[in-house]
């Protein structure tokens, strides 16, 4: 059982750490984080390990690739892959663009209110 002194400390570690809550997207907490865990693992699997720095990166190049190809705020992007180590630097460049993203784990879209990029 945490005592109320421990409780009190971790709170204000809490915010002394993080300060006033600031409205802010997924990837702009990601981008946030980067100063104390950008080379610290974020997806780890059997085939490959992804950094915070690793993460934000590759979703910069893909939500610019994603923009290039005409993806504006508020499209829906339908993702259908494999579970895979790209599936999160995905899922933040989608949410860079400001899109919606929707997975399909059916490995097909009919039927769903998404559409391929």
């Amino acid at each position: 059982m945490l005592t109320k002194r421990d409780a009190d400390l971790r709170r204000d570690a809490i915010e002394k750490r993080h300060g006033q809550w600031r409205r802010q997207t997924l990837p702009e907490y990601l981008d946030w984080s980067l100063t104390d865990y950008g080379g610290r693992p974020l997806v780890i699997t059997d085939a490959a390990t992804l950094t915070y720095g690793d993460v934000a990166g590759r979703s910069r190049l893909l939500a610019e690739g994603l923009r290039v190809r005409g993806v504006q705020p508020g499209d829906r992007v339908g993702l259908v892959m494999a579970n895979d180590p790209m599936t999160v630097p995905l899922l933040f460049s989608v949410w860079r663009a400001g899109a919606i993203a929707c997975m399909d784990e059916r490995r097909t879209i009919a039927g769903s209110r998404c559409s391929p990029a």
